[in-house]
């Protein structure tokens, strides 16, 4: 879809996500009076769309131009009348695209159906306002809406008749084609040499380097070594000693002989046009088991990346796919399992799922986007042959070696074997919660809430915050496995206290004790953060540790990606006992009591 008609209609599709986001209510439907309907009638005779006047057989009906399904309101300046028939035809079109028009469904289908909304959208509103620009981009929802309609294009800005343009275009073809059978009778004529008109004297062939498949024209009869001119591969075949059509048959039976040369794995896939091809289209990688290496090293790897620069240039380094293929693979697996599409909007929930379940999500945004398939002149067989593809890679994910690595993963968190960083982090979140302070279950259960909404997570449940550290369900025995050491865990059942065992809060009390002193001297009851800052400098000078592990004694990680000097002051006084708050006034920061307790 074109940026700027995104920009144009950015309002509409702001109200669209926010409500399937739920982040504004639905809006109640009303049904007309008698007489809205008759002044509808008056202002408006005929159908805008198909020009047919209203009939009992096909009445006028209540058509939202936003449906109130994506969040539209109804109000008058969303109405229009449509008729019955085309009312149907606009509803059957948002479900062939959407795959439902009920919203719990749509949402289900986020990330995967996001952009086939805002296409749907807009058409919506192109329709209604006759946006020819939209509607270019938009021409394969047009058609089915045309389709089910059983109508002639009324959106078109045509000047003549469609039969003006076939009578026109036979003419066209007829003096066309008058033209090339003289000039090739003629040239026929002239030639010397003799020609066979059954057999070309060349074949056609493809190189069988898949990162390079020059087109490249043989004699026919050859029987040697050539080199193509562009990557330069020496390759040696026997030619054929007539023509035959390059098709994905040929053209694999033609790899595996060269590969078979090298002695090298041959190719198990054809080349599809727009497909795995390298030239044009999706662009997807050569082998559908190359796209499942890449998806599991990207669900490996990518929390570990800051950008999508960095990600890609780590993966190149493992020559797993061509550099060309590397950028276009990861963007297909981000529009798979996003909801924008973008790298920094990945969150450890998206990467969480099942290699199959993550194959299916990409192959659904591929086919509801449908933007590098629009030029596929037989787009159903194009279908066929992509879900073909992905059917692939499925298998390869169930079978291969590397999609063990789920079931290694699983057994991984019952034998207790989690990747060191994960389980760092993890332990210092919990005294980074726990603190001085003695937690019910209960309570526990509110500041894993608290943590997980402050970075931005959906989900908030214990689940969810132990998926994060790819930690298996069950909070308490998380807690009793690899937070035993830090942990005193009384009670039983549902109700339980949890608290960190005493060695550990030397110096939360030590730090506590002389913050509470300086408070109650102070006489404007807050001292200053720069004062501040000398007493855990001095508590960390007598434990004769370094700053790194003396954080690491709060939960904090001392990195300049935890933040500045007042966020790592609020983290480590929400570890004590007392409520204490910063506060700014003016230019500068302070420390107080809590106004609340």
């Amino acid at each position: 879809m074109d940026k700027k008609i995104l920009k144009k209609y950015k309002l509409p599709l702001k109200d669209a996500f926010d409500y399937i986001g739920k982040k504004k209510p639905v809006s109640k439907r009303k049904q007309w009076t008698q007489n809205q309907r008759e002044k509808w009638i008056l202002r408006q005779p005929d159908c805008p769309i198909c020009k047919q006047v209203w009939i009992e057989s096909n009445p006028m009906t209540k058509e939202h131009i936003h449906p109130i399904v994506l969040g539209g309101q109804d109000r008058d300046d969303n109405h229009v009348p449509l008729c019955q028939k085309c009312n149907r035809a606009r509803n059957d079109v948002m479900i062939a695209v959407l795959g439902s028009s009920n919203i719990l469904a749509i949402r289900n289908r986020m990330p995967a159906i996001k952009t086939s909304i805002e296409e749907f959208l807009i058409w919506c509103y192109a329709t209604i306002n006759n946006d020819h620009q939209a509607l270019e981009n938009t021409k394969h929802l047009t058609q089915s809406f045309l389709h089910l309609r059983k109508i002639s294009d009324p959106f078109s800005t045509a000047s003549i008749t469609s039969t003006n343009v076939e009578t026109r275009g036979r003419e066209i073809k007829s003096i066309l084609m008058r033209g090339i059978e003289w000039g090739t009778s003629k040239l026929s004529k002239r030639t010397k040499r003799l020609r066979s008109t059954d057999v070309p004297s060349k074949t056609l062939v493809h190189c069988v380097n898949t990162d390079c498949e020059e087109p490249m024209n043989i004699p026919n009869g050859y029987q040697g070594k050539y080199r193509c001119p562009k990557c330069k591969w020496d390759q040696s075949l026997q030619m054929e000693s007539t023509s035959r059509p390059i098709t994905p048959a040929s053209r694999a039976e033609s790899q595996a002989k060269f590969y078979d040369s090298k002695s090298d794995v041959p190719p198990d896939y054809p080349v599809i046009q727009n497909l795995n091809s390298k030239a044009s289209g999706l662009r997807l990688p050569r082998e559908p088991k190359d796209f499942v290496k890449s998806v599991i090293w990207f669900v490996q790897n990518a929390m570990n990346f800051e950008t999508f620069q960095d990600c890609t240039m780590a993966f190149k380094e493992t020559n797993t796919l061509p550099k060309s293929r590397v950028g276009r693979a990861f963007i297909r697996i981000i529009q798979g399992i996003t909801i924008d599409g973008e790298f920094h909007s990945i969150q450890q929930d998206n990467l969480a799922e099942d290699i199959e379940i993550l194959l299916e999500k990409i192959l659904d945004n591929i086919v509801l986007r449908g933007i590098e398939i629009e030029s596929v002149e037989d787009r159903e067989q194009f279908i066929v042959h992509l879900r073909e593809y992905f059917n692939c890679a499925k298998k390869f994910a169930r079978g291969s070696v590397d999609s063990s690595a789920k079931e290694e993963k699983k057994s991984a968190h019952e034998e207790d074997t989690q990747p060191d960083h994960d389980l760092n982090k993890f332990r210092m979140d919990i005294i980074l919660m726990i603190g001085l302070k003695k937690l019910s279950s209960i309570d526990f259960g509110h500041s894993i809430k608290k943590l997980m909404i402050e970075r931005g997570n959906e989900m908030y449940n214990p689940t969810s915050f132990l998926r994060s550290y790819g930690l298996p369900r069950g909070l308490r025995k998380a807690l009793e496995t690899h937070c035993d050491d830090l942990l005193d865990i009384n009670g039983d059942g549902n109700v339980w206290h949890v608290e960190l065992k005493d060695e550990f809060l030397t110096n939360h009390k030590l730090l506590e004790s002389e913050l509470k002193q300086e408070l109650d001297a102070s006489e404007i009851g807050k001292i200053p953060l720069v004062e501040f800052w000398p007493i855990v400098k001095k508590l960390k000078e007598d434990s004769g540790l370094t700053w790194n592990k003396f954080m690491e004694l709060f939960g904090i990680k001392n990195t300049g990606a935890m933040g500045g000097l007042v966020i790592k002051s609020g983290l480590i006084c929400s570890t004590l006992s007392s409520e204490f708050v910063i506060q700014k006034v003016g230019k500068e920061h302070f420390i107080s009591y809590n106004p609340t307790e």
